[in-house]
């Protein structure tokens, strides 16, 4: 192949890629080798089926591919510093250097955070550098059941500080020392928007809705003053 009709078929490839910046760093470096009559016969076949897919319109932008044959793994060339930024549906999960990103090594490391962002899924935690690179340690064997745990602590955690809030505006309000001891910050109870006629009952511990009976708070469930410990 001449000179005349490479250069034509490079320009082609760039003006069609967005001046190369859709072509993966191999296909780049074939175009410009091809400008340059450095390529052995397997490459310049290479490049005329580049070509020919640019001109079918059957070209798949570089970022679009499964990086390394890898379902849902993609990879986008970074800015800044050079290298690759690996994605795992659209998310950044893992930066590589170039050529090492395209080695054996570097598909076996894909492979393993592919794995790893498969088993963050599974538990319910989203895909990200921090998640699938640094803290993985703190994921790698959780299961959805222990985060579900985790979740249910929080939540106990919480309703224990709605129990004390409920408390402390119950003896600012009405006088009750049944809950003498206990740590209580009136001034979060003020500004708590909590609905006052929802808690936890000090005697059954269930939840319910409390009827006042004239000086009293009756637990619908056991029957007992709210206020009272006894």
């Amino acid at each position: 192949m001449d000179l005349h009709k490479r250069c034509e078929m490079a320009i082609e490839i760039i003006k069609a890629t967005e001046d190369g910046d859709l072509l993966s760093p191999q296909e780049l470096f074939l175009t410009q080798e091809a400008l340059n009559n450095n390529l052995n016969d397997l490459g310049m076949q290479e490049f005329r089926e580049l070509h020919k897919a640019i001109k079918d319109d059957t070209f798949i932008p570089f970022n679009k591919r499964w990086f390394h044959g890898i379902e849902h793994m993609t990879a986008d060339t970074a800015e800044a510093g050079g290298g690759l930024w690996i994605n795992w549906k659209g998310h950044n999960v893992e930066h590589y250097d170039q050529p090492w990103a395209w080695s054996k090594e570097g598909k076996e490391e894909a492979l393993e955070v592919a794995e790893r962002c498969k088993h963050l899924e599974s538990i319910g935690i989203p895909t990200n550098t921090t998640t699938v690179i640094w803290d993985w340690e703190k994921y790698e064997k959780r299961s959805r059941l222990s985060i579900a745990i985790i979740a249910m602590e929080a939540h106990v955690a919480c309703l224990r500080q709605a129990w004390d809030i409920i408390h402390a505006k119950l003896v600012e309000e009405n006088g009750s020392s049944h809950n003498k001891g206990r740590k209580i910050d009136t001034q979060q109870a003020k500004e708590s928007i909590m609905p006052a006629d929802y808690e936890y009952c000090p005697h059954c511990h269930g939840s319910f809705s409390f009827a006042k009976l004239g000086d009293n708070f009756i637990c619908k469930w056991c029957k007992k003053d709210v206020r009272t410990s006894n």
